[in-house]
């Protein structure tokens, strides 16, 4: 057949579409199955499939597991992580999703060509700087400001220790040895690849007690392209050995079982005011919840878990426990965060300009508690504590008590009966002011 063959006629043309008035032939019919038609970006290819994205999230989610083990350590608290997101996007999209300020390090990736990029939020990055420092709890006010030098060396025990981790994730699928080439605070200017170029994005969400943040890790999709069939074969490998699992748990309890955390004994107070603490003195007497027969609430990290019987061993004040703190039952929290933030003077901060005015501060009511004995505790020995239990101090039976007031200690002073119930005695106090000026630090 020669290609004019091919070619319809005039007088056939004429015939087909009569045919198609008629309804002779049907066309447009509906319901016919039409696949499902997308719009396609040339500014932002896929080129991973969603199967090796699934890959690079079990991979990654090995790495968030010790790591929050390596760090909990570090730290002497527990620290949680986890994988939040495994995305494929552009450069331009990932610089653009950052903060700035933050903490963002270029990471060589010997073998592999390009560069890797770990970021570190800052609203998770100072709370770290502070207990790296020493300080028993982070403040909730976070700079939004560079890091400083003292800082940046204190942050890269962090950056270390993940880049330990995500080498030794690495290891199954190739030797990669990560290393810091270039630290910025301004993720704007550090235009390392173009725009369009593909990257995969790994989040992982990081928690320090009330303190939530994340470190971004941003690959290279052209670094790992003919790696991806080797990470796909292993994760699906390894998500089958279900046997790993305890080891991974054992290493984990290992890893934190040296942290210390902290155990105390309290005595919580019906009500305080800052107009209370004002009025304060030496003689004093602070009633109060406990009733004399009471069990005794026992705390870690400021929150309860325990009732224990008070007691004494060889001079020094015991607990014995006697039942855990029931979790649907909201129990006072002993370190409270002030709902109002004051100046150096004891003034409310705010935007709106006004004159000084130190009765709205007076009036709030304030968590207070009467501290009975408080130690460090190998978090191990805190995890195996049951009812029967005994928890010795090294406060002895004779010593004065504290009274705290938002983590600091007022006053202290000799417990006494009141009623039915516990009191404090006041014997020495400081300036109520230092407390108040620690609310605003």
């Amino acid at each position: 057949m020669s290609d004019s063959d091919k070619i319809l006629s005039q007088q056939e043309v004429d015939a087909l579409l009569s045919a198609i008035d008629s309804g002779e032939v049907e066309v447009g019919r509906e319901g016919g199955q039409v696949g499902q038609v997308l719009p396609y970006d040339f500014k932002r290819p896929e080129r991973v499939a969603r199967d090796q994205l699934r890959a690079i999230e079990t991979l990654y989610d090995v790495f968030a597991r010790n790591l929050q083990a390596a760090l909990s350590g570090q730290l002497r608290t527990i620290m949680d992580a986890r994988v939040a997101s495994v995305d494929q996007l552009t450069y331009s999209e990932f610089i653009n999703s950052l903060p700035n300020p933050t903490v963002f390090t270029v990471l060589s990736a010997e073998p592999l060509e390009g560069s890797f990029i770990l970021e570190v939020n800052p609203i998770i990055a100072f709370p770290i700087i502070e207990r790296l420092l020493g300080s028993g709890k982070a403040g909730s006010h976070k700079p939004d400001r560079p890091l400083t030098e003292i800082e940046w060396r204190l942050v890269e025990k962090v950056i270390n220790q993940a880049l330990t981790n995500m080498a030794d994730v690495w290891a199954s699928i190739a030797p990669v040895q990560f290393k810091v080439t270039t630290r910025e605070s301004n993720p704007q200017i550090m235009q390392i690849f173009s725009a369009n170029e593909p990257v995969i994005s790994v989040v992982v969400e990081l928690s320090l007690g009330e303190h939530k943040g994340y470190i971004n890790v941003c690959i290279p999709v052209m670094s790992i392209e003919s790696f991806m069939d080797k990470i796909s074969t292993h994760t699906q490998f390894s998500s089958r050995r279900k046997e790993e699992v305890p080891g991974q748990q054992k290493a984990i309890s290992n890893a934190l079982s040296p942290a210390e955390v902290d155990v105390s004994a309290h005595l919580t107070i019906e009500t305080m005011r800052f107009e209370d603490l004002k009025d304060l003195c030496v003689g004093d007497v602070i009633r109060t919840h406990h009733s004399r027969k009471a069990p005794i609430l026992i705390s870690v990290e400021g929150k309860p878990k325990f009732h224990g019987n008070v007691g004494m061993m060889k001079d020094k004040l015991a607990f014995q426990i006697t039942n855990p703190v029931d979790p649907a039952k909201k129990e006072v929290i002993l370190r409270p965060r002030a709902e109002v933030q004051v100046d150096h003077e004891g003034r409310e901060v705010s935007d709106e300009p006004s004159a000084p005015n130190l009765d709205p501060i007076l009036a709030i009511p304030i968590q207070s508690s009467v501290v009975l004995a408080e130690k460090e505790v190998p978090l191990k020995d805190v995890l195996s504590l049951r009812q029967g239990q005994v928890i010795e101090f090294e406060k002895r039976v004779d010593e004065q008590l504290d009274l705290v007031v938002t983590d600091q200690v007022l006053a202290n002073g000799v417990a006494v009966k009141r009623g039915e119930k516990f009191g404090l005695q006041i014997t020495r106090i400081q300036d109520p002011r230092d407390v108040i000026k620690a609310l605003g630090s």
